[in-house]
């Protein structure tokens, strides 16, 4: 992709992505790789479990100067991406939201929270939990009183722990 602009949504992808070494032990004694210093510097900082944001920090190199030379490592086989588990928000996490939100916005949460999926290009259905804060903070938006937005944000926080939504679990 050299000169093209990754999308916004392409570079959120990569910058959340998590990369771990190969197994270099099926590679022969003649196998060659071109590498130059910047594939080296982010081959020393792939560890499997740090993502592009975060290797991007370490390193200083720029999320958009990173792209090019790890899809070159992936290509070579040097580096494997991992896949990794997405917990998905269920119906009653949605339930509560609606009925919170309708404490301080009235019969119209449901409409709000239907937008505010749409507008974030996701599905109640399919819907990750590493996501929610931006549909919290999204709704929190409509709720003008600062006082009531604050306990809003307080009051799915609280759920949001109970439920076990923040630390993981389940897959899709």
């Amino acid at each position: 992709m050299p000169g093209n602009r990754l999308s916004e949504e392409a570079l959120r992808k990569f910058s959340d992505s998590v990369f771990r070494l190969s197994d270099l032990s099926s590679f022969n004694d003649r196998s060659q790789f071109n590498l130059n210093g910047l594939m080296i510097r982010i081959l020393t900082a792939i560890d499997g479990k740090k993502n592009m944001s975060r290797i991007c920090n370490d390193t200083r190199i720029p999320l958009g100067m990173l792209y090019e030379p790890v899809a070159r490592l992936v290509s070579l086989k040097l580096i494997k991406a991992i896949k990794k588990k997405t917990r998905i928000l269920d119906e009653s996490f949605f339930d509560t939201l609606t009925a919170t939100l309708a404490r301080f916005l009235g019969p119209i949460a449901a409409v709000l929270i239907d937008e505010a999926v749409a507008d974030l290009k996701l599905t109640r259905g399919h819907f990750p939990a590493n996501r929610v804060a931006e549909l919290i903070v999204a709704l929190s938006g409509e709720i003008k009183q600062k006082e009531k937005r604050l306990v809003f944000q307080k009051d799915m926080m609280k759920f949001l722990n109970a439920k076990g939504y923040l630390k993981g679990a389940k897959t899709e």
